[in-house]
């Protein structure tokens, strides 16, 4: 299995990086408050969480249960955050965040079965 989940791995790098990219680029529009560029980073997190879960699942089943949970939670975290900011609706982005900390919680509990099953150290996200 070992083989087969770093060949998955390394297939799914650029949307990993699409999502940590939007990550850093969320945070930064928010401190500026700016909306256009949350906006543009909403749907490029959402962009790149669509890519990384047509590629699910992986084969390390462990992993893909955990990866799946923070997925689906980026998927709709993403949505409110895309509405939440065409709307300049407050609520929206409460849920939003919500989500997004939600599915990071699942994705470092990812990431710790990852590690362990690469036996390497790896951080996603």
């Amino acid at each position: 299995m070992n083989e087969a989940l770093v060949t998955w791995w390394t297939q799914v790098g650029d949307h990993v990086n699409a999502i940590e990219t939007a990550a850093g680029a969320i945070s930064t529009a928010g401190e500026a408050e700016d909306i256009p560029a949350m906006y543009a980073a909403c749907s490029q997190y959402h962009d790149g969480v669509a890519g990384l879960q047509g590629h699910m699942p992986p084969p390390d089943p462990p992993f893909a249960t955990k990866l799946q949970a923070a997925l689906s939670d980026y998927d709709v975290s993403m949505h409110f955050c895309v509405e939440g900011t065409n709307d300049i609706s407050p609520e929206e982005m409460q849920h939003a965040l919500k989500f997004l900390q939600s599915g990071n919680a699942s994705m470092q509990e990812a990431s710790r079965v990852l590690s362990r099953d690469l036996g390497r150290p790896v951080e996603i996200g």
